[in-house]
């Protein structure tokens, strides 16, 4: 698949429904992100914005959500994506978040900052060869994880 890609998301997005994203980090990638848009023009609302970064040692990722014309506050954690690798980041929408995880391991849960149900378009760009966007359906239950980070993000 080629990117960027802006593919509909048939449905819009619910409660128990996820999307996997599998590809590889090119090796000279600068950056490469996600967007669950609320729309498919290039000033729609974004729910939940995933954006690996390599500018940086060690890479890392930034979690935030676009409403109103202006970015939340940016979430910056270490990034379990590696340039060169192959990736599957996949996406479950809780009632209260999105639960991330990659490569089969939890990552991040980012709090809901809009509406999932306005959620109709998945944006995917950057430095990565895409290999599938997929849409299983999915139960989503909290990970069990001794770990769990919490985002908060209010600013707006």
């Amino acid at each position: 698949m080629k990117t960027p890609l802006r593919q509909h998301i048939q449905g819009g997005l619910q409660e128990g429904k996820s999307i996997t994203v599998k590809g590889r980090v090119l090796l000279g990638a600068k950056s490469f992100y996600v967007n669950l848009q609320c729309g498919d023009g290039p000033e729609a609302n974004v729910a939940l914005h995933f954006s690996a970064r390599f500018d940086k040692l060690p890479g890392y990722v930034v979690l935030n959500s676009y409403h109103q014309n202006t970015w939340s506050k940016e979430c910056k954690y270490e990034s379990p994506i590696p340039r060169g690798s192959t990736f599957a980041l996949e996406i479950m929408v809780n009632r209260d978040s999105y639960l991330t995880s990659v490569n089969g391991i939890f990552f991040l849960e980012y709090l809901h900052q809009l509406p999932p149900s306005s959620v109709n378009t998945i944006w995917v760009d950057g430095g990565i060869e895409l290999e599938s966007v997929e849409f299983p359906n999915t139960s989503v239950s909290p990970p069990e994880s001794p770990t769990i980070f919490v985002l908060l993000n209010t600013a707006f």
